[in-house]
């Protein structure tokens, strides 16, 4: 296992279903699927978001660990928002894969 105050960011940006306009304060949750620990982030006003891998506490991350980025929130039009995952912090571990859903 990693250490788990190491940090490891994964960062993105959120879309409304136009796939173009940047969505503010849209809640987030990323799950370890390997241990079940979740943490939290929101989008700041221009729709990026950022979790760090050294928040989850409880059991911490390990290589190849997948983690899955979520939202319960639907785009403007009642559509799926687009969640992009745009950078990897590569640190102490090798690889975190990581999948997204649109929705939880």
């Amino acid at each position: 296992m990693a250490n788990p105050l190491e940090n490891y960011i994964i960062a993105g940006r959120v879309l409304d279903d136009d796939n173009s306009t940047p969505r503010a304060n849209i809640s987030l949750s990323m799950k370890n699927l390997s241990t079940g620990e979740v943490i939290y982030t929101t989008t700041d006003n221009n729709g990026y978001f950022a979790f760090d891998c050294a928040n989850y506490e409880t059991f911490g991350y390990s290589d190849l660990d997948y983690v899955l980025v979520s939202t319960d929130s639907t785009g403007s039009n009642g559509q799926d928002l687009r969640v992009r995952i745009v950078s990897f912090s590569y640190g102490q571990v090798n690889q975190l894969d990581v999948q997204y859903s649109i929705r939880t």
